[in-house]
Formats: C-alpha cells, structure tokens, sequence
C-alpha cells in the first residue's frame, strides 16, 4: 500500500525503497542504506540526489561523516501539491500513510542535530518544518541575508508569510538599512515587527530561531540551509539577536 501511494506520485521504485529504508533507519551512512534497500552501490548517490532535490530527503553531519535521513513525511503533501491539479486526488490517499510513515519515523534511531538541505526544494522544506513547528500566537527571530536571493525565492518568501501570518505567528525580524525595495512589503505585515541593522554588522546568511531550532540559509540561485536542533545553541543565538534587536 505505501509503496504503491509512492510510486502513484512520481517516485521510482528504486528512490521508494531508499526513501522508506531512511524512514525506518533514522539518520543513516551510505552503506546501511545500501543493505536496507537493496540498491547497488553505483546508483545509491543517484538516487539520493534525486531525493534531496525533491526535498524528501537531507544530509546529515554526524562527527564529521555525512549521513542521510528522511524529511518529515508531511514534505510528501508539499511535493504533491507542486505537480498540480492533475495529482489532487493523490492526496487523500498520502494522508492515510503519513501517521504510519511518521510512527516509524519515531521508532527509529535518534535524529541526527544538525540537518543540511541543498536546492530551492529543500528550502522549502525548512519553511514547511518552521510552519509545523509553531503554534498559533507563537513568535521567531529573523536576521542576516543582506543579498544573494533571486526574484522568484522573494516572491516565495512572501508567499510563506502569507501562510504564517494566517496561522497567526509573530515574527520579529532584522533587516539591512540598505534593504529598502525588498523591506516595503515586511513592514504592511501583519503580526511582524521590523527593525534595522548598520548593513556592515550583516552577515551574508539568513538566521532563524525557532524555539529550540537554529536555521541558517545561504542564499543564491542553488541555495542550501543547515538546521541544529540544540537548545543552548537556539537560546545563544536569540540572546544575540535580542542584543541586536535593542539596539
């Protein structure tokens, strides 16, 4: 049943085996990955790749060594919902899947702190994860990313606030002083607080904290973002930020 709701989406049967072997792993190497589902060693890189750009699947930094794991099983809606009208009857049947995906994702090994997405997919999988890491009235922290972002993941970024502030989520957020053609638009939001910084303090990556979630985002045409899940890392960036906020 699960593979066939998969594979009735697009994915192969060969990026169904690993992505499902990654949601009963954890965080995982390359070979167990391997062993699990069955795949050979010269298309497991493939295959991987394939699932990272549909922001299905992330790397993992573990002690130096790079590992795998699934993203929630809530990204499959987001990536159905981006293949059109076509796919809308698809839906239902992945929302019956999802609590079993999500139940083995619990069982599996502890996951990994620090999380790397690579392409525009993937970003857009972080801000799924910010969406459903927050509660109504909640608030994050926002500041950094001077430039590096192109047309189109601006208009995606306004679209994701379209979304947060319906969900009613504070944010509080800090520009550049010399940001003034892409701040207009921050300012008329509602449930946002805008502040500004001397262009020389900002850095050229984007920082979010999310309760106890860093996020960081490097902006370009082939952007990435790194998620630490650490709550004394989370709690010294937001007394920076508070820091930079007062003043």
């Amino acid at each position: 049943m699960i593979e066939q709701s998969l594979e009735s989406i697009g994915l192969t049967k060969s990026e169904t085996r690993v992505y499902l072997s990654l949601i009963e792993l954890g965080s995982s190497s390359v070979g167990k990955i391997i062993d699990k589902s069955g795949t050979t060693s010269s298309k497991i890189y493939e295959l991987l790749d394939k699932l990272i750009q549909k922001g299905l699947v992330s790397s993992v930094i573990k002690k130096g060594v790079k590992y795998f794991e699934a993203a929630p099983p809530s990204r499959i809606l987001g990536y159905l919902n981006e293949k059109g009208s076509q796919l809308k009857n698809q839906i239902s049947d992945i929302k019956h899947i999802i609590p079993e995906l999500e139940l083995k994702q619990k069982l599996s090994k502890e996951v990994s702190e620090i999380s790397v997405y690579k392409s525009m997919k993937g970003i857009e999988t972080i801000f799924s994860i910010i969406l459903n890491s927050l509660k109504k009235n909640d608030e994050y922290h926002v500041f950094g990313a001077r430039t590096g972002a192109t047309e189109a993941q601006r208009i995606f970024l306004l679209k994701y606030h379209e979304k947060r502030v319906a969900k009613c989520i504070r944010l509080k957020i800090l520009f550049s002083k010399d940001l003034q053609n892409i701040i207009k638009p921050y300012e008329q939001m509602k449930l946002t607080e805008v502040r500004y910084m001397n262009p020389q303090l900002m850095s050229p990556t984007q920082t979010m904290i999310v309760k106890d979630k860093t996020i960081i985002i490097l902006w370009k045409e082939n952007p990435m973002g790194i998620i630490i899940e650490n709550k004394e890392i989370a709690e010294s960036y937001k007394k920076y930020f508070l820091f930079l906020w007062k003043y």
